[in-house]
Parts: structure tokens; sequence; C-alpha cells
């Protein structure tokens, strides 16, 4: 089929198609590489470790937007960093394969730990 101009009118439209898809595709790399991203870790039961256990939930925003359900548990490896380097290293090969929550027990702290 050719268009009033002797094009193939199959292959214009095509071509322009692809080009919009391009754009669009672009447009949203641009939109998405200026997002602001902001990780924060909550738990319920405050930061002290008084003879039980605390949870520890992460919560991923994206320009003040929770997306933390957006992501699979694997994007969130949680590492503890402490005065002892040979237990971080056993406690961090623990949790490697990435989890939105984690649980610390008075075990995972010895006098004090970062998360």
């Amino acid at each position: 089929m050719y268009d009033g101009n002797g094009n193939r009118f199959g292959a214009e439209y095509t071509s322009f198609k692809n080009n919009i898809n391009n754009s669009i595709n672009d447009l949203d790399k641009k939109i998405d590489d200026n997002a602001t991203y902001s990780l924060h870790i909550l738990t319920p039961q405050g930061t002290n470790i008084r003879g039980s256990n605390i949870i520890l939930n992460v919560v991923l925003y994206k320009n003040s937007v929770d997306v933390t359900d957006d992501f699979d548990p694997s994007y969130f490896v949680w590492t503890r960093t402490s005065s002892d380097p040979y237990g971080d290293i056993y406690w961090n090969d623990s949790h490697s394969i990435g989890a939105k929550s984690v649980t610390i027990t008075s075990n995972d702290v010895r006098v004090s730990a970062d998360f």
C-alpha cells in the first residue's frame, strides 16, 4: 500500500512507530535517572534490645512514594559492623540473600553494632 507521495505506507508507519517508542523510552529513562531514592530502616520496638528481639524493616522511597513492594527482597542485603570482625563476616554471610526485614537478637549484639 502506498501513500499519496509514492512511499510505502507500512514501512513509513513502522519507522514512525519505532521513533515514537524510542522517544518514550528515552523520556522514561531521563525521568527515572532523575528520581530521588531514600532508604529508611524502621523498627516498631525502638532502638535498644533489652531481653527481647528487635525487628528492622526496610522502606524504600522514590520521590517520597513508598516503592518497597516494587523490589524483590534480594535487593535489600543486610550487613553488620561491630567490634567482632569475624562475627560480622559470619553474620553478613548468613544474611546475604536479602530480605525486607531482619530480626536482631541479643546474640547479634555483644556491646554495640551497626546494621
